[in-house]
Formats: C-alpha cells, structure tokens, sequence
C-alpha cells in the first residue's frame, strides 16, 4: 500500500512512450517552480510521458530523518516502474532525473531494478551523511552502477553536495564550486544569510542547467580535462568536448565548463 506521504503524478500519460522521473530534494516539494518548469519544458521539448514524484512529506523532517526516509521513496517508486514494465515500458526507456536527496533516490531505484534504468542525470547530489561520515554504502547512493548512463551535473560540490562526481560522465559548472557566477559572490564582509543564500542558490543552479540543457538551441559545450586549474590554464585545449545535460554524446569521463551570469547562463 502506497504511503499517503507520497504521491507520484503523472502529468502526462501516454502509453508505450518514454517516461521521464523528476525527484525533488529535502525540503522541497513537487510545485517548486523548478520541478514545474522542467515539466513543462520535458513534454514540449522532448518525446516523453513525465511524472512528477512528491515526497515532500517525508522530506520535510530533519536532514537526517529525511535521509533514511528516501528508502521508502524509492521502493514505492520502483513498484510504479515495476507496473510500467508490465504495461510494456522497458526500464531502458525509463530516465530519473533527481535534485539533491532526489539524486540518491535516483540511484536507489536504479539498484532496486539491477541497474536496466535508461538513464539518471544526477543534479547536485546530496553529500552529508550520504559521502561524509557516517557515510552510507554504495547501494544507497548514485553512481555508475545504477543505470545505463549516469551523469552527474556539480554547482555546489564539496559544501551543498558530493565532493566528486561518480557517473559515467561528470559535469562541474565553473569547477562545480559555488558560488556560481550567477550567485553574487562570498567575502569576508558577506554575513552569515548572505552566504546561505549564495550556497542555496549555487546548488539549485544545477537544475537551472539541466532544465536548459533540453532545448537544443542551448549549447552548454564541456570540455574533458583533469581539473578546473587545468581547464582554466587552457591545458585541455585540444581534448574532446560534449554537451553538458541531456543533449551529451555520453563519451564518458570528467568534463568542465564556464557559464555566464545571465539566463540561459551561455558563455560565448
């Protein structure tokens, strides 16, 4: 019996099309804008059914409570997907998309169904408790072994999420450190709000990127290389390039790039 602390809606159903998750973080909700918006922009952009998964009632406890309880999200998650299955939805058509603690929950249901998801793009995955001790085991977290192709999206790594990537490809956005060019800055004269906000806003810049990334009009070009010294110095010069988010040619390996501080955030 499905817990009446979680909903997933399908805001678009159509049968034998490919399906698309989103899975908001802690202490977020399914009508955050953001969730809102990258549905909106999924169904027109792209050629797939989307469901919204709501646990905001089970994500608005402590941080630590609300940890434990993405494995109640993701198991009644994977029976919804065990039920497209028998609907002749193979789980390689399935994608997860995932913010944060939605980011694990992602991995979670990937190794509920033995790794056959599509795809999980991973949008600044949570890091405390999840990386740093205590820690949490492999099977609980996102990383390669969860779905076909996985790629983490970094903004905030090290502070609001996991210090490194484990994907097949990993993207970090201006060296995937907040604060993001679009955040303001933090200086020894930034108050204590001011730098939460900074942080916050770094670690919601990844969805902004993602949500993008699906119009294939915005090119977010990254280039393969070993660190964003490297990356800055111009020592990757001459090494192969993708698009970050959902346009990748799935190449693998750690890729960066540099976006500007206005929307749609492009670096000419």
């Amino acid at each position: 019996m499905t817990p009446p602390s979680l909903l997933i809606s399908v805001l678009i159903v159509m049968a034998l099309t490919p399906v698309m998750f989103i899975i908001h973080g802690w202490m977020d909700n399914f009508m955050s804008r953001w969730v809102q918006d990258t549905v909106d922009d999924a169904s027109n952009l792209l050629d797939v059914n989307v469901c919204a998964v709501d646990w905001a009632n089970l994500a608005h406890y402590n941080y630590s409570e609300s940890v434990d309880n993405t494995l109640i999200v993701s198991d009644q998650t994977t029976k919804f997907i065990k039920i497209l299955n028998q609907l002749n939805v193979p789980s390689k058509s399935i994608t997860l998309v995932g913010h944060d603690l939605g980011a694990h929950i992602c991995g979670q249901i990937g190794q509920n169904v033995n790794g056959e998801i599509g795809q999980i793009y991973g949008l600044e995955p949570a890091g405390a408790l999840i990386t740093t001790p205590p820690g949490r085991p492999l099977s609980f977290r996102l990383d390669k072994t969860d779905a076909e192709y996985v790629q983490f999206l970094l903004t905030a790594k090290g502070s609001a999420s996991v210090s490194v990537g484990e994907g097949h490809e990993n993207f970090y956005v201006n060296g995937g450190a907040a604060p993001q060019p679009n955040c303001g800055s933090i200086t020894n004269n930034t108050g204590d709000a001011e730098s939460v906000i900074v942080l916050l806003c770094s670690h919601f810049h990844a969805y902004n990127i993602f949500r993008l990334s699906m119009n294939p009009l915005l090119v977010y070009p990254a280039r393969l290389c070993l660190s964003w010294a490297d990356y800055i110095a111009g020592r990757c010069f001459l090494n192969r390039m993708t698009r970050a988010g959902i346009y990748s040619t799935k190449q693998g390996g750690d890729f960066y790039l540099k976006t500007s501080a206005l929307a749609p955030f492009i670096m000419f």
